[in-house]
């Protein structure tokens, strides 16, 4: 049977990993200065964003109906933690969307986009 908690389970693994990939592509564009390093982390976060919407909708569908007992007060810490790592790769998508589109050379948002991403790695 193919449930709600299939589905997420499925699902929750890719944005996870295009993060980790979004942010050593980036390292690697910083280190080695080539700019092709840094547009691919820039797919490869916006792919990681939406996946991880998808991944949070997915795992809230699962949730329904896990009410009370111990299993209740580990479904709430894993929901703050799936909320805060979903804000975080949300805002670091939406950083290096706007120094994107923006094609100037504004070094802090270059500065705040890595950090955020870093963050969303490490969460």
């Amino acid at each position: 049977m193919f449930t709600a908690t299939h589905l997420h389970a499925m699902i929750v693994h890719f944005p996870v990993a295009l993060v980790l990939v979004a942010f050593v592509s980036e390292l690697i564009g910083l280190i080695l200065k080539k700019e092709f390093y840094s547009q691919a982390s820039f797919y490869i976060i916006v792919l990681a964003g939406l996946g991880a919407i998808a991944a949070y909708i997915s795992g809230d569908a699962a949730g329904d109906g896990m009410d009370g007992g111990s299993l209740q007060l580990a479904l709430e810490a894993h929901e703050e933690s799936a909320t805060f790592t979903l804000w975080l790769t949300i805002a670091a998508a939406g950083a290096k969307i706007v120094y994107y589109f923006v094609k100037k050379e504004m070094r802090w948002l270059k500065i705040l986009a890595f950090t955020l991403l870093f963050a969303a790695a490490v969460y």
